[in-house]
């Protein structure tokens, strides 16, 4: 789940902001100043320094970026505007199940009067990965060493019969 957090461009961002330099870019300022901190923005995300901290860009956040660096549009923005970035990653599951969902009505929308063959097929392949990824009902064996070989019985001298060397015995006169 991603927090959204909404940020302020001053006009203030917009003229001390330095054209593609992550650091002072228009969206890094806004982040220092609103979350604290050095923030350095890529393509799409901006990364805290020091903390590893990463929040991705909104789309309206690149579109003030790229406006700002390729056009220099708002350099002269007299009124703030409202941009969005989102802390935490992006799920992977939501991304490639729509995906998934995507070509199946492609590949339907193209079969035409079949349609029902590639959702027979699709329901085959996706049940058993159904099972094994969203279930995680997949057991995989666990890899054991062979076991440890058990202790010897006691070590046994070859000139004394079944015992302890050192054991005091009556002796023979020997």
């Amino acid at each position: 789940m991603s927090k959204r957090t909404t940020l302020t461009l001053t006009p203030a961002d917009f003229k001390a902001g330095r054209r593609n330099k992550g650091g002072d870019c228009l969206v890094a300022l806004a982040l220092n100043r609103q979350l604290g901190g050095k923030w350095v923005v890529g393509p799409g995300s901006a990364t805290q320094s020091g903390t590893g901290r990463t929040v991705r860009l909104g789309l309206d956040a690149r579109k003030a970026m790229i406006g700002f660096d390729a056009a220099r549009i708002g350099a002269a923005r007299r009124r703030p505007a409202r941009v969005t970035v989102y802390e935490g990653r992006r799920s992977r599951k939501v991304t490639a199940a729509k995906g998934a969902a995507g070509g199946g009505v492609a590949l339907m929308a193209a079969s035409g009067s079949l349609w029902w063959i590639p959702l027979v097929l699709l329901s085959v392949i996706a049940i058993p990965v159904f099972i094994a990824l969203v279930m995680n009902k997949v057991s995989v064996p666990r890899v054991t060493s062979a076991p440890a070989p058990k202790p010897a019985g006691r070590a046994t001298w070859p000139n004394v019969s079944g015992g302890d060397p050192f054991a005091r015995t009556r002796g023979t006169g020997d």
